[in-house]
């Protein structure tokens, strides 16, 4: 997860049986060093916006003697309960077209003109999207380049989005895979000006939906660069993605995090791991180095 002031990226994780959330800083030139083991537990719950308990404490609400983590099966990230609690459930499917809440109280998050509506640049992508909290949205998907357009109520922004989308061949997602495999940004001034042609073609769509709303409004493009924040991505050697296993190591000096997607290198090699995919996984931090084993049995990892 990425914090927002200070700007740094840290594993957030929950210590074998206790409740509160630990956090694990990544600073680019340290060392990380993990292993891998073979269960998973649920993550728990997203109580409110942004605001995770444990599974622990999301079951206790129903049995106070509950202690242990919920197993999860590999196709899952949280145990059945969490899942029917977590918070924006709606929102994954929300074109704008009707609210239905799910949870209820999601609906009070949409109300109130704060959603922002959003360009930005990821590799050679070009993607629209819509966030309560824009600048850590663009940090948590390696926004290269970005530019709030608007700021509306919910449905609105949805509507302004799922028109982006299918009126100017916007994506609404760029799979981590692809971003691997093309961590560097464009050159600057091509990545600004496709994001300058890309708001002046959704000004009028953005213009018209909120034309019959009282006092919502556009807001001018204003370009916003997150390469700073990544650590180096100017390196020139190929990448390894590695893919988390029980019993396997991973670590080495972090060249950078942009994104969810760690680099580091070791004995000159560089590998990338996208953290999203160690979500529910169990693992431990390693006090030495991480044995991998980089040159004889790299097919392992696949």
């Amino acid at each position: 997860m990425w914090n927002t002031e200070p700007v740094e990226a840290n594993i957030l994780y929950f210590a074998k049986g206790q409740e509160k959330q630990n956090l694990h800083k990544i600073v680019p030139g340290e060392e990380i060093n993990i292993a891998f083991l073979d269960q998973k537990l649920c993550i728990g719950v997203e109580e409110k916006t942004s605001k995770w308990i444990s599974c622990i404490t999301n079951n206790k609400k129903d049995n106070p003697e509950f202690t242990k983590e919920n197993r999860v099966d590999q196709k899952f990230k949280q145990c059945f309960r969490c899942r029917q609690h977590s918070f924006f459930n709606c929102r994954m499917t929300c074109t704008g077209d009707i609210c239905i809440p799910n949870p209820l109280t999601a609906k009070a998050y949409c109300e109130p003109p704060q959603t922002k509506v959003y360009l930005t640049s990821i590799a050679d992508k070009l993607k629209i999207g819509v966030s309560l909290g824009s600048f850590r949205r663009f940090l948590e998907q390696g926004s290269d380049y970005a530019a709030i357009i608007a700021k509306t109520k919910g449905l609105e922004a949805r509507r302004i989005e799922t028109r982006g989308a299918s009126e100017l061949g916007l994506v609404l997602q760029v799979r981590n895979s692809y971003k691997i495999k093309n961590l560097k940004p464009l050159p600057r001034n091509e990545a600004i000006k496709r994001i300058n042609d890309k708001v002046e073609k959704i000004s009028p769509i953005a213009r018209e939906v909120l034309s019959s709303v009282e006092g919502e409004h556009f807001i001018p493009a204003e370009i916003i660069e997150l390469g700073k924040y990544y650590g180096d991505l100017n390196f020139t050697q190929s990448i390894t993605e590695i893919v988390p296993k029980a019993g396997k190591e991973f670590g080495g000096r972090i060249v950078a995090i942009k994104g969810s997607i760690l680099v580091i290198e070791q004995s000159n090699n560089y590998f990338a791991l996208d953290m999203k995919k160690m979500i529910s996984q169990t693992f431990k931090f390693l006090e030495r180095k991480a044995k991998m084993r980089i040159t004889s049995a790299i097919d392992d990892w696949f």
